[in-house]
């Protein structure tokens, strides 16, 4: 297998699909905070073994807080593929070799991998931090998911329920 960071690459360039509608719940221990998850599928509609779509959108005493992610589960492990996390601009958001990210980032692969296993960078765009439609339209391109009738990967919440 090649190394951690080109399987990333590689699962983040192909075509995926939800393999359940997902329904945004509150989180056991958190209220305000609200959680969605699904099993992803190819493109012949088969299972991807392991890789799941992970979202969580909470408001926080910052502001709103939201993170979409692939994630690959094996055995006990699960590791992270793809994250976009959604922050205000003024909140520091991930320290990475002793750099401050401020605002939304992305990561790419995962650092418990091991050496060249993981990236990531500062996100810059004219989206609100509170956007939710185009902040999760964005992690569809990054991580290239398609819709199914009855299984769109949409924001978690409309008209404000969230709050």
């Amino acid at each position: 297998m090649e190394d951690w960071i080109g399987q990333c690459r590689h699962w983040c360039q192909q075509a995926k699909f939800l393999a359940d509608e997902i329904e945004w719940q509150h989180r056991d221990n958190r209220v305000r905070c609200h959680r969605g998850s699904s099993a992803l599928l190819d493109e012949s509609r088969v299972s991807i073994p392991g890789l799941m779509f992970e979202g969580e959108a909470e408001q926080r005493n910052f502001g709103l807080y939201q993170k979409y992610a692939l994630m690959h589960r094996h055995g006990g492990s699960v590791h992270r593929v793809l994250m976009l996390e959604v922050y205000p601009s003024f909140k520091r958001s991930h320290v990475h070799d002793s750099r401050e990210i401020y605002g939304p980032h992305i990561h790419l692969g995962d650092d418990r991998k091991g050496l060249q296993s993981h990236v990531v960078r500062q996100v810059l765009s004219n989206l609100d931090a509170a956007s939710f439609a185009g902040w999760i339209e964005r992690f569809r391109r990054h991580a290239h998911i398609r819709d199914l009738p009855g299984r769109a990967l949409a924001q978690p919440f409309i008209d404000d329920l969230f709050v």
